[in-house]
């Protein structure tokens, strides 16, 4: 498929037109390759997109915006139960045994070296409290840490930088109805995945 994308994108794109949205959906998934790693990702095609935006953004004037963004406590979270299941629950903590924590860790950053892997387990290694527990909540900053508030925190600067007003939040209130799934925490509620976006507009508690 690649190869015939490369020789020829107009008989492709034919094909794919041919083909109803909902099975081009379904099938996208067999691309998928782990977490947060999604098949229909933006592509910078010179035109829509005309570069990357962190390359965009340095020539950006940007003096007249004001720009609200942030980041929820617990939204690594959300994600654990799409691509490891049979470890985690959503109604009660998980006690994750350390060679289980190894083996979840290795899978998330496999794209790491050795040295960057072990680097990053051992920033995200309590070395206090109930280490099951813990290994599970670790587990979940990690994953919040790489995915969303780093990647967040520097395009917050990025914009600032390039003269934007730029308003950032923490996300930790506990929302009642929200109903989104995330890991369960021990010992405290879940601050949830997008439970922010309501309290904006004024409509939830």
């Amino acid at each position: 498929f690649v190869f015939r994308f490369q020789t020829n994108p107009a008989h492709v794109m034919s094909c794919m037109r041919s083909v109803d949205a909902k099975t081009i959906s379904v099938q996208q998934w067999n691309s998928y390759s782990g977490i947060l790693s999604f098949p229909s990702a933006p592509t910078i095609d010179g035109a829509f997109l005309p570069a990357d935006p962190m390359t965009l953004m340095k020539t950006a004037d940007l003096k007249d915006y004001d720009i609200l963004m942030g980041n929820v406590r617990d939204e690594g979270t959300y994600f654990l139960l799409y691509d490891f299941i049979d470890y985690f629950d959503k109604d009660d903590a998980t006690a994750l045994p350390r060679d289980k924590y190894l083996e979840i860790m290795n899978n998330i950053f496999g794209k790491a070296t050795q040295a960057e892997r072990e680097a990053i387990i051992f920033q995200y290694t309590s070395w206090e409290g109930n280490p099951g527990y813990q290994n599970q909540q670790q587990i979940g900053r990690a994953v919040g840490d790489h995915f969303f508030t780093c990647p967040t925190n520097e395009y917050a600067q990025a914009l600032a930088e390039r003269g934007a007003s730029v308003h950032y939040y923490y996300f930790t209130h506990v929302s009642t109805t929200t109903g989104v799934s995330t890991v369960a925490v021990k010992g405290r509620e879940r601050t949830a995945r997008l439970a922010a976006i309501k309290y904006f507009s004024g409509s939830d508690t």
